[in-house]
């Protein structure tokens, strides 16, 4: 639930209210491990966040920056008051250049926080992607990449590191009918041996419409 000013010059705009934080790839899977090692799972209720967030798309380049404030780690929020919030309060900022061939970007979240909130956590992700399609029609594949890493507070204030990787693999199989396997890597606790994860998942994703689409 926000409010958002668009149309400013530099294909810019201006949002408020409660939002998912900007941060790495923006994936139609929620569940994925970059998003879940970093707190940033969007079927997780206290992943929401109340705030401001500014923006330009000045065409290739990107830029946005935001101000937050949430709950404490775990906690969900009342479903219809974006002011139930916690003290603490995060920032973020996202940079980019998007070319139809390639793209690289940078993201930057930084959580402040009492202990008994989930800590202090500061949180960094590379993405890129790559459109071999643009060189060749046989070849009408997309991949896209993001690793992250960063450090966060245990409960008993310590502070250690995570890191977590994703990749996807895209094929226009036909017209409207798209196949992909991706790729997931986390390790939520650096200093901990044996607790890493990894996951292979492939999927169909179909398009009879425009604006309609089945996955």
């Amino acid at each position: 639930a926000y409010v958002m000013l668009t149309e400013a010059p530099w294909l810019g705009y201006l949002r408020a209210g409660r939002f998912t934080p900007e941060f790495g790839l923006r994936l139609d899977d929620h569940t994925a491990l970059t998003r879940r090692t970093f707190d940033l799972d969007d079927a997780l209720p206290d992943a929401r966040v109340t705030g401001v967030e500014m923006g330009v798309n000045p065409n290739r380049p990107y830029a946005r920056v935001a101000w937050l404030k949430g709950k404490a780690r775990g906690v969900t929020p009342k479903a219809y008051d974006i002011f139930d919030v916690d003290p603490g309060h995060a920032l973020s900022a996202n940079v980019g250049y998007r070319e139809v061939n390639f793209s690289v970007g940078a993201s930057w979240l930084a959580r402040r926080r009492a202990l008994a909130q989930g800590g202090d956590a500061d949180s960094y992700a590379l993405t890129a992607s790559f459109n071999p399609w643009y060189y060749s029609k046989h070849l009408p594949l997309t991949w896209q990449a993001e690793a992250d890493f960063g450090d966060y507070r245990r409960e008993s204030g310590r502070k250690t590191r995570r890191a977590a990787f994703y990749q996807e693999l895209d094929w226009l199989a036909g017209n409207g009918v798209n196949l992909l396997v991706a790729q997931d890597w986390a390790d939520p606790d650096r200093e901990v041996r044996d607790d890493e994860s990894w996951r292979l998942s492939g999927g169909v994703q179909v398009t009879p419409l425009p604006g309609i689409t089945a996955a």
